[in-house]
């Protein structure tokens, strides 16, 4: 799905491995096949409170063996249906999740959740039964700046299975600066420009004009944004950021490093298992950075964010401006999307309660205009919580607090009894402000310093579990675009 054609895309069930939590999760693993459900409950309930603990096969194992303990299978059946909401399932687990919910207090072991990628190196699923991703077929495309732009979607697919021993080799400590250059030029060609700065290790490939310091640095201060704002654990691994010169050069890279066949239009994608970001990159345009890094560091202490908070959040940071310690979301191209589709448009309080099928519209087959107005309304709110409600960190700290203890039986009320209760009103009249709000506040978008050989870009999400791809149709880099930052610690002029 694009990036303003623009797209993310989540791929694989897995997480950040390391030796360590690979081997506890295997044993945990273990103990739940092996039907030892009070010992599994209480170690996956202590490992999920670990960095990028919470993931969706770790909730399903604990919900299950919940529901085989007579006196918590209610609570199991509470965490069965917030997975369905939480967490962006294809079509084969989200039937699995909602047959174990109707299972709930049964003696039967229950199957194994269905994951992609990043498997052991012995056992698991054949390559074969997991050739295509989920949720990502059947996509099309809206451009706001035509009467519509509709691009055939092209099925993300898994061609090479790669061992969770392999990309949790990939992982080098923050401490170990000369491994981490030398881990990442082995995977490269011989004449990437490859250097460790902050917690990144940038590698620009042949053809990548990028300058990878200006890279590292700008993303060096956001992740500080997201740990100061956010509560985002900052990184003690390298993450690996890749630059590529084209759509073409993403392509081949996605195949070498992650083993995956991507659309011919992604410019981006994050991943996670190896702490990864890969982008077609050109001058100082890496706003598609920022907001894949958003995606890469929430999922270490929240990794069952709400579809809207987690997009709204990430693409609110992909046109922005960092001052002093601070960042602030500016309007985008989004806005013209959702003055266009302003008909189309969930309310605050639809828009929280949907889960990653209806965000995306895959009720609806991914019918675009539709998927356009979600995502845009989701921008726009939170920029909406940040400008004028000023209570954007309140909302989310909320949310990220939630725990186990708290779920009630229906997940989508509980996200908008929560969100009434960080406002103060009701999501009605919050709604009501929010349309007033963008009719009068919301102004065109800030294009900057936009190549002239460049159309204007952008991204409607698709998600499927664990890597996010961006797509755009003229194989270019988007506009969302970082400002530099300004001189000093003063804020940057009010754009009108």
């Amino acid at each position: 799905r694009p990036w303003l054609w623009g797209s993310l895309l989540l791929i694989s069930l897995g997480h950040v491995w390391t030796s360590r939590g690979a081997d506890r999760l295997d044993q945990i693993r273990q103990l739940w096949k092996d039907q030892r459900y009070p010992e599994a409950a209480q170690s996956l309930k202590d490992y999920r409170k670990q960095g990028y603990g919470k993931i969706v096969e770790v909730d399903y194992m604990l919900a299950t063996s919940l529901c085989r303990l007579p006196e918590h299978s209610s609570d199991g059946l509470k965490l069965l249906r917030a997975i369905l909401y939480y967490y962006p399932l294809d079509l084969p687990n989200r039937k699995l999740v909602e047959d174990q919910v109707a299972a709930c207090g049964a003696n039967t072991p229950p199957p194994v959740l269905m994951v992609a990628n990043a498997l052991p190196v012995s056992g698991g699923r054949r390559a074969a039964e997991v050739h295509s991703l989920p949720g990502v077929s059947g996509k099309e495309y809206y451009s706001p700046r035509s009467d519509g732009l509709v691009l055939p979607s092209i099925p993300v697919r898994v061609t090479r299975q790669i061992p969770r021993e392999e990309f949790a080799a990939r992982l080098v400590p923050l401490t170990a600066a000369a491994t981490a250059v030398e881990k990442a030029r082995q995977r490269l060609d011989s004449r990437a420009r490859v250097e460790a700065i902050g917690p990144f290790v940038v590698a620009a490939l042949p053809g990548c004009s990028a300058q990878g310091s200006y890279v590292a640095r700008l993303l060096e201060r956001y992740a500080r944004f997201y740990g100061s704002a956010y509560a985002m654990p900052q990184p003690t691994n390298f993450i690996t950021v890749y630059l590529v010169s084209s759509a073409e050069e993403l392509g081949k890279l996605a195949g070498q490093l992650h083993g995956i066949q991507v659309s011919p239009y992604s410019i981006g994608y994050s991943y996670r298992d190896d702490l990864s970001l890969v982008g077609v990159v050109a001058g100082e345009a890496v706003g598609s950075l920022a907001h894949e890094l958003f995606h890469l560091m929430v999922r270490n202490n929240f990794g069952d964010v709400p579809p809207w908070l987690d997009e709204g959040l990430a693409a609110l940071y992909e046109v922005s401006d960092p001052w002093g310690n601070e960042v602030r979301g500016l309007p985008n191209w989004r806005g013209d999307v959702l003055r266009k589709l302003w008909t189309k448009r969930p309310g605050v309080e639809a828009l929280v309660k949907m889960d990653w099928r209806g965000f995306d519209n895959e009720i609806g087959e991914y019918e675009i205009t539709q998927q356009a107005s979600n995502h845009a309304m989701a921008r726009y709110f939170m920029l909406f919580l940040q400008d004028e409600t000023k209570k954007l960190r309140d909302v989310y700290h909320a949310f990220r607090s939630r725990d186990l203890e708290d779920l009630r039986d229906d997940p989508r009320a509980e996200s908008a009894a929560l969100l009434e209760k960080v406002l103060g009103k009701p999501l009605a009249q919050v709604d009501l402000e929010f349309a007033r709000w963008f009719d009068a506040h919301a102004p065109a978008p800030v294009l900057e310093r936009v190549p002239t050989n460049l159309q204007p870009a952008g991204v409607l999400n698709a998600i499927s579990p664990n890597v996010r791809f961006r797509d755009a149709p003229n194989r270019a880099n988007s506009v969302e675009q970082i400002l530099p930052p300004p001189a000093g610690n003063s804020p940057p002029p009010r754009r009108k």
